[in-house]
C-alpha cells in the first residue's frame, strides 16, 4: 500500500468534516475533526509512503512522533483497518485468518484454563469480541452457580458445569459472529 494524499473532506449528509487517506488501492475515511495544519502535516510526512511490511509501521510512527498519541492511533487503525488480509504483514506466507484464541477461565488446579477460538470466522475482530463476552459470562456464571474448578475433589461433577455455561456463553457469542 502506498499513500498518496491525506485530505480533510466534508460528510455529505451531515456537513462534519472527516479525513480520507488516499491510497493507490482504496480511501480510508478517518471520522475525525482536526485542524487543517495538522492534516498538512500528515500529508507532508505520509505522501508517497509505502507499507509493505510489520516494519513499516515503525517507520509510520517515527515519521508521525510529532502527533500526540490520540491522534496517531487515530492514523494507525485507519491504515490497519484499510490493509486487506492484515496479517499477512507480520507472516506474508499465511494462507487463512489468524484464529485468535481467548481464555475463558483460568484456575490454579486441576484443568488449568479453558479457552475458545473460532474455526470458520473470516472477520478477526468479531472473533476476539466474541471470545471476550463468553468470558464475562462465564465468569459471571461461575460465580451465581458456584463452581469452584479450583478444588479437585469437585473436579468430576463440576467438569460438566463449567462445559454447560460456557457452550451458553459460546451459543451468545456465535449471535455476535453471525450478526
Amino acid at each position: 500500500m502506498i499513500i498518496k494524499e491525506i485530505k480533510s473532506s466534508r460528510n455529505f449528509l451531515f456537513f462534519s468534516r472527516k479525513i480520507q487517506i488516499v491510497t493507490d488501492k482504496d480511501k480510508i475515511i478517518i471520522n475525525r475533526e482536526w485542524d487543517q495544519e495538522v492534516i498538512e502535516s500528515l500529508n507532508e510526512s505520509l505522501k508517497n509512503f509505502k507499507l509493505e511490511s510489520a516494519e513499516d509501521f515503525l517507520k509510520l510512527r517515527e515519521k508521525l512522533k510529532h502527533l500526540n498519541e490520540e491522534k496517531y492511533k487515530d492514523v494507525e487503525t485507519g491504515i490497519i483497518s484499510g490493509i486487506k488480509m492484515f496479517w499477512k504483514f507480520f507472516n506474508p506466507g499465511a494462507v487463512q485468518v489468524p484464529r485468535p484464541i481467548v481464555t475463558v477461565l483460568s484456575k490454579e488446579k486441576g484443568i488449568r484454563e479453558f479457552v475458545v477460538f473460532s474455526l470458520n470466522s473470516n472477520n478477526f475482530d468479531d472473533v476476539v469480541n466474541a471470545g471476550l463476552k463468553i468470558r464475562d459470562y462465564a465468569a459471571l456464571n461461575e460465580k451465581l452457580l458456584g463452581i469452584d474448578v479450583t478444588n479437585p475433589s469437585e473436579l468430576g461433577s463440576t467438569i460438566g458445569k463449567v462445559a454447560y455455561f460456557i457452550g451458553n456463553g459460546i451459543k451468545s457469542g456465535v449471535d455476535i459472529i453471525n450478526d
